[in-house]
């Protein structure tokens, strides 16, 4: 066990090097920063639904660096690395961890730029800074691994990759309004798309009566686990050297 997280510590540090000298991974953080700094422009705010929307932006920032690192690293590269990794399961896991850990500093930033500003209309609570984190962490992850079974899905063509990235990711934002739109019959199948729609409505509802707060952020943590758990099993059935 503890050489398996040596292993994969190394993979990680490996990757990440990668990336960052690559500077992929420089305008979707610019372009993040740039918007938290601008969404704070203007005070006060209120707590919880400034944070749905930095959240949110944190989701559709994630998906744009998952798909800059996964298209990072040459074809062959991969296939050395992968060949090299034992278990191979940990190249895999690698992957998503690295492209996810880029994402972090970028949810630190959306935490705590605004309390040290005293962006907000009342003192924020540790419950409300919890589940804040825990939603920015949790739309960061379901955004890499979004971008991830995209790029497993789709191959090497980038602008394919790219074009069912953006139908996903605007699906997974509307289950709402799609839902109601739907047959009755049908309608189960919102609940097949990425639930990053329910993460915002829970937290906007945040402290209301009717508050589906925790529904609202339990099923997408669910929903995270199995699409991280379909995402590595079609890495092991197909194989990363398959990946583009």
């Amino acid at each position: 066990m503890i050489n398996r997280i040596r292993i994969l510590r190394r993979l990680v540090d490996f990757q990440m090097a990668m990336y960052v000298r690559s500077y992929r991974n420089f305008l979707p953080m610019a372009v993040y920063l740039i918007a938290i700094v601008w969404i704070y422009s203007v005070v006060p705010n209120p707590i919880m639904s400034s944070y749905s929307a930095t959240a949110v932006l944190l989701y559709l920032t994630a998906a744009w660096l998952g798909i800059s690192f996964y298209f990072t690293e040459p074809h062959m590269q991969q296939n050395m690395t992968y060949l090299h990794t034992r278990p191979r399961l940990l190249y895999g896991i690698s992957r998503i961890l690295t492209a996810w850990l880029t994402c972090v500093p970028l949810a630190v930033f959306a935490m705590i730029y605004p309390l040290l500003r005293g962006a907000f209309i009342e003192r924020a609570t540790i419950l409300h800074v919890f589940t804040a984190v825990y939603a920015h962490l949790l739309l960061a992850l379901l955004g890499v691994l979004l971008a991830a079974l995209v790029c497993r899905l789709t191959g090497s063509r980038l602008i394919v990759t790219l074009g069912w990235l953006l139908i996903m990711l605007a699906l997974s934002l509307s289950t709402g309004p799609l839902g109601e739109s739907l047959p009755g019959v049908i309608r189960f199948i919102v609940w097949l798309l990425p639930p990053a729609s329910l993460v915002m409505t829970a937290m906007m509802q945040f402290g209301e009566p009717h508050s589906s707060l925790l529904a609202g952020l339990i099923y997408p943590l669910i929903y995270t686990c199995a699409l991280l758990l379909a995402t590595l099993w079609l890495s092991e059935r197909r194989g990363e050297v398959d990946w583009r």
